[in-house]
């Protein structure tokens, strides 16, 4: 990836990323990596509905959690921000849970087997499901997925490593006060697992499980034994939280790293409001329904959907700059005149064209540039900045301001 100068898997383990690259034979935009995550994120409603369903034995309850699942703010966020390829977990670990409830076990393990594909710590989803299935008594399944989930984590980090030149992720760099490997990281939390604990009262946290949990009123408590499930993954955004990009700053839901939690506190709600119906009345169930629907719809009011003050942090490009930037892109050739140097040799790489000309330009600018192998961030090739798979790297993209680059050499002034 010459955006980055690594190895596509040197970066994160998104493995699933093979299986979308040949949609661009078809559509060859950036865009169509925006309508698969939208559209998977929303066929995470037909997993949802048939786990209500079979849960509730209702069709008018299960669509009322169908419609809370679509303006959920942390799913809506999710889908927001760019496109990432573990926002896919989420419609997969859905429909896992609810292979799992219905026994197709072959269809649970291919589900987990595509999640694990979305990036390294996949697995610190589904080690936790081996372990519920354990308790739950299916012991050779919660083996079966502990074992999958133990896996997809050796097999990840060795592949990050193998494709980052013999290092480690550079992530680990999140959490660097813990560790400087995963294993170190991991046994230092089990040496000090008071500090798990700790996490979910500190003030950084307070408002984060509360986004979370009060869209579903809550119901997700209910069922502790599955929302529990969700914590080693929210653990790892938190933690890296406290290093990365915004040291000691609140968590939030708005972005991608809540995408292996939701599916876990979706159906622990689904069970807990099950839970509710069996202990209480039928006028509290009742009333938890009618206080489900209001507050999913004013839930969705801190989503992107309907202009939430968050947006102001990632505002819409100014109709104005937007019109200039088509007018600029029209002006890059997308083909050159005349045959560049191993343009033979790449021929058959790029089915029959001549090679695009490469070019270097501002974050705005790549997505719609996408399609030509070689394509830099300004002022990358020029003057490296983020390049290559290094806590230095990573350091310089997520907190150096793209409005203080360093100065161009001269040589390269006019161009």
């Amino acid at each position: 990836v010459t955006v980055r100068g690594l190895h596509i898997l040197g970066d994160h383990f998104s493995l699933i990323l093979y299986l979308l690259a040949p949609l661009e034979w078809v559509y060859p935009h950036a865009e169509l990596l925006l309508v698969v995550q939208t559209v998977a994120l929303a066929l995470g409603a037909v997993p949802v509905y048939l786990f209500s369903y079979r849960q509730l034995g209702s069709q008018a309850k299960a669509l009322l959690f169908v419609l809370a699942y679509l303006l959920y703010p942390a799913m809506q966020w999710a889908n927001f921000m760019e496109f990432h390829p573990e926002t896919l977990a989420t419609p997969l670990l859905l429909g896992a849970l609810y292979a799992q409830q219905i026994e197709r076990w072959p269809l649970f393990f291919g589900l987990l087997g595509l999640s694990a594909t979305t990036k390294e710590v996949a697995g610190l989803a589904i080690i936790p499901l081996g372990l519920y299935l354990l308790v739950c008594g299916r012991r050779k399944a919660g083996l079966a997925t502990m074992g999958l989930g133990v896996l997809s984590l050796i097999i990840a980090f060795a592949a990050v490593r193998h494709f980052n030149e013999g290092h480690p992720s550079a992530y680990i760099y999140y959490f660097s006060r813990y560790g400087h490997t995963p294993l170190e990281v991991i046994g230092y939390f089990l040496l000090h697992p008071w500090l798990l604990i700790q996490s979910l009262y500190s003030p950084m946290t307070q408002g984060f499980f509360s986004e979370l949990l009060s869209p579903l009123c809550f119901l997700s408590l209910l069922a502790p034994d599955l929302c529990v499930l969700a914590l080693p993954s929210f653990w790892v955004y938190l933690f890296a939280q406290r290093t990365g990009y915004y040291p000691l700053a609140p968590a939030s839901i708005v972005g991608h790293n809540t995408t292996y939690g939701i599916p876990f506190i979706f159906d622990a709600a689904v069970v807990g409001y099950a839970r509710w119906e069996r202990w209480g009345h039928v006028w509290l169930s009742r009333t938890m329904l009618v206080g489900l629907a209001l507050t999913a719809l004013l839930a969705a009011r801190h989503g992107p959907l309907f202009g939430s003050a968050r947006m102001e942090t990632y505002p819409p490009l100014p109709r104005a700059r937007a019109e200039a930037l088509h007018r600029l892109l029209a002006h890059i050739p997308k083909q050159p005149s005349s045959p560049l140097p191993g343009a033979s040799k790449n021929r058959k790489f790029l089915s029959g064209k001549a090679p695009f000309p490469s070019i270097s330009a501002q974050g705005e600018l790549l997505a719609a540039l996408a399609d030509r192998p070689y394509l830099y961030t300004f002022p990358n090739p020029f003057t490296h900045l983020s390049w290559g798979g290094t806590p230095q790297a990573l350091e310089q993209q997520t907190q150096t301001s793209y409005y203080r680059w360093p100065p161009v050499p001269s040589e390269y002034k006019t161009l």
